[in-house]
């Protein structure tokens, strides 16, 4: 996070070392109200939140895959194997924003 091209907070290891999760594509962060970032993995398929002390809040991975031929779907528990998870992008959107106007969200 950029502020005034100063540094202001980063999370994971840098680029080139060992458990770096950066992506040079289909990978997002957002900065959410409450402070936390919501950080998209593209490629791995995986939308965590993460706190200003870089303690995750939450993570979804997705189970999702897809070939050349067919996509199909990995069950809760199981490990994934073969094929793309990728996800492009993920957002969180507060529960008064207007799309979820008159709708249970639970």
């Amino acid at each position: 996070y950029l502020l005034q091209e100063k540094l202001c907070w980063s999370y994971g290891e840098r680029v080139g070392r060992r458990d770096s999760f950066y992506c040079t594509h289909i990978s997002s962060a957002q900065r959410l109200p409450n402070g936390n970032t919501l950080v998209t993995q593209g490629p791995q398929g995986i939308l965590f939140e993460v706190t200003p002390e870089r303690e995750e809040v939450w993570r979804y991975i997705s189970p999702c895959c897809s070939d050349d031929d067919h996509a199909s779907f990995t069950r809760q528990g199981d490990s994934r194997t073969g094929g793309r998870y990728s996800l492009f992008t993920g957002l969180k959107y507060a529960a008064s924003f207007g799309a979820f106007k008159g709708r249970t969200l639970t």
